[in-house]
This record gives C-alpha cells, sequence and structure tokens, in this order.
C-alpha cells in the first residue's frame, strides 16, 4: 500500500541499496518498454533487462550482463572495472542519481503518507564516520558473497573527479580503508 514517486524509489537504490525499489522501477520500465501496463512483473522485468545489455553494449559496456536489477550474483551477471568506469562516469552525468549519491541520511515521506529514514551505505559521505572525506559525492557501494565488498567512490579535487573503486574486499571495513587510502593518494598527486 506504499506509494512513492520515481525519484523517491531512485533515493531508495542510492541511499539503503534498496533491492525492492529496483525491481519496482525495472517493473514499471519493462510495461512501457512492452507499452503493456497489466504485464507480468517477471516478464517486464526481463524485458527491462534486455533493454538495459543493449543500452550498455551501445555506451561501450563490452565485457558486462545484467540479468536482474539487483545485482546478485548469477553466473550471466557480470561487469568488469573498466565498464563500471564507463558506468560511473553515466551516473555522474545524471542529476538525478548524483542528487542523492552524497546524502548521508534522509528522512522520505512517501505519498502514501508512510515516512522512513534512510542512511547512505557508503561511509565516505558520513560526516561521523572514521572514513569520512569532505570531497567525496558519491557513488556506490555493493556487497554480495562472490564479489565481496565493493565500493566506486567520485572526489572531487579542483576542477577534477577522481574515480576510485575497490572490489572484492573481504570485509566493508577494508574496502573503506583501500578506497580512503586510494583517495587520499589521489588528492596528493592532483596538487
Amino acid at each position: 500500500g506504499q506509494k512513492l514517486t520515481v525519484e523517491m524509489l531512485v533515493e531508495a537504490m542510492m541511499l539503503p541499496s534498496g533491492n525492492d525499489a529496483a525491481y519496482v522501477l525495472a517493473t514499471a520500465a519493462g510495461r512501457k518498454i512492452r507499452h503493456d501496463s497489466e504485464c507480468e512483473p517477471k516478464i517486464a522485468v526481463e524485458t527491462f533487462m534486455k533493454a538495459v545489455n543493449a543500452h550498455a553494449n551501445s555506451d561501450g559496456m563490452y565485457y558486462t550482463h545484467f540479468t536482474t536489477p539487483d545485482g546478485y550474483h548469477r553466473d550471466d551477471h557480470y561487469t568488469c572495472l573498466q565498464d563500471l568506469i564507463i558506468i560511473s562516469n553515466l551516473a555522474l552525468e545524471n542529476k538525478t542519481i548524483m542528487k542523492f549519491t552524497g546524502i548521508s541520511k534522509a528522512k522520505v515521506h512517501f505519498v502514501s503518507g508512510q515516512s522512513i529514514t534512510w542512511t547512505n551505505t557508503n561511509p565516505l559521505i558520513n560526516p561521523s564516520s572514521a572514513y569520512f572525506r569532505k570531497n567525496v559525492i558519491g557513488l556506490k557501494t555493493g556487497t554480495t558473497s562472490k564479489a565481496g565488498s565493493c565500493l566506486i567512490a567520485a572526489q572531487k579535487i579542483g576542477d577534477s573527479i577522481v574515480l576510485v573503486g575497490v572490489f572484492g574486499a573481504k570485509t566493508s571495513t577494508q574496502r573503506n580503508i583501500d578506497v580512503t587510502t586510494l583517495l587520499d593518494i589521489a588528492a596528493k598527486y592532483q596538487k
């Protein structure tokens, strides 16, 4: 019975990594692509994922194949660092995505009247975190049993934005240490 705007669903994906929001958006987009508002959710999601893969390929992501909107491990769901940099650069150009990647915490009031507080999974943008970096503007964390703890961070350094990615860390603590170390090195050499 909850009703959210599309922008709220994007916020739900960016802050608390809401996979439920990813599925809702994928279903809505798949139905729109099919011009069928009654399309079964499974078919709508499959339609959306085919469109995502075609779009990824047209953007030069030749080593990426997505099967679900949530990113959980499947053998036919994969990407590489090169393609994640392309995705990150596209995210940096998207005002809606960037509006939320740098928010540490937000109280959200649903259209249907409920309220919830979402906390971003990226500690680099949380001022009370030991890993906080004031010039970090996002981007996204991700963790699965196969991929480990991952994070692509974007940091403003002067007029530039530096992207740093850590993948396969055994713990989120190690991931955060590695990312902040790399960002500090990048900042030192960018000056």
